[in-house]
C-alpha cells in the first residue's frame, strides 16, 4: 500500500491537470451556488416563472415554438439535471485533482458530452431568438432586424465553435500517452 502510495506521488503532475482540475471545481462550485440560489430563494424562482408566463403564447411576445413552450415547462427537470451535471463535474474535478483514473475517464467523457452539447444548443438557435421579445434586445437594429440577429446567431456560432473546440482540445489531451501516464496507466 504504501509503495503505491509513494508510486503516485512520483509521478510528475503536470500543470494542465492541475488547471483543468481548478478550472472544473470553481466552476462547478459557483454554478452549485448559483442553481440552489435561484431555486431556494423564493424571489429569484418568482422571477423565472413570471419570465416563463411572460413568455406564453399571446402574451405579446410573438409566442413560443412548440419546442421552446416544451423547455419552459420543463425547466425544474432542466435546473435539476444541469444542477446533477454541476455536481458530477465538481467530484470529478477534485478526484481529477487527487489523479484518479477514473476521474480522466469522466472528464473525457463530460468534454465529449460539452462537444455534443455545444452543437445541440447551437441547432436550438431558432427556439432562443423565438423567446426574445420585439425590442428587448439593443443589438436588434429596429430598420434591420434580420440584420441583428444573423449577427447574433454569427456570434453564437464562433462562440460555440470555439467552446466545442476548447472541449475537443481538452479531452483529447487527457488521453495523450504524458497525461495517461500521469494517471498511472
Amino acid at each position: 500500500m504504501q509503495a503505491h502510495t509513494h508510486s503516485r506521488a512520483a509521478r510528475e503532475q503536470t500543470l494542465f491537470v492541475t488547471g483543468l482540475a481548478w478550472l472544473f471545481i470553481v466552476t462547478g462550485v459557483a454554478t452549485t451556488v448559483v442553481l440552489l440560489a435561484v431555486a431556494v430563494v423564493p424571489q429569484w424562482s418568482l422571477a423565472m416563472a413570471q419570465a416563463a408566463a411572460a413568455l406564453e403564447p399571446g402574451r405579446g411576445t410573438g409566442g413560443l415554438t412548440a419546442g421552446a413552450h416544451w423547455l419552459a415547462e420543463q425547466r425544474a427537470w432542466l435546473m435539476a439535471g444541469l444542477l446533477l451535471g454541476a455536481v458530477v463535474t465538481t467530484v470529478a474535478a477534485v478526484a481529477l485533482l487527487q489523479r484518479r483514473r477514473w476521474a480522466r475517464r469522466l472528464f473525457v467523457g463530460l468534454m465529449v458530452c460539452g462537444f455534443c452539447g455545444t452543437f445541440v444548443a447551437m441547432a436550438m438557435s431558432s427556439t432562443v431568438f423565438s423567446l426574445v421579445p420585439d425590442g428587448a434586445t439593443p443589438t436588434v437594429d429596429a430598420d434591420n432586424p434580420l440584420g441583428g440577429l444573423i449577427g447574433l446567431l454569427a456570434l453564437g456560432i464562433v462562440g460555440a465553435t470555439a467552446l466545442a473546440g476548447l472541449f475537443g482540445w481538452v479531452g483529447w489531451k487527457l488521453t495523450s500517452p504524458e497525461i495517461r501516464a500521469e494517471f498511472g496507466g
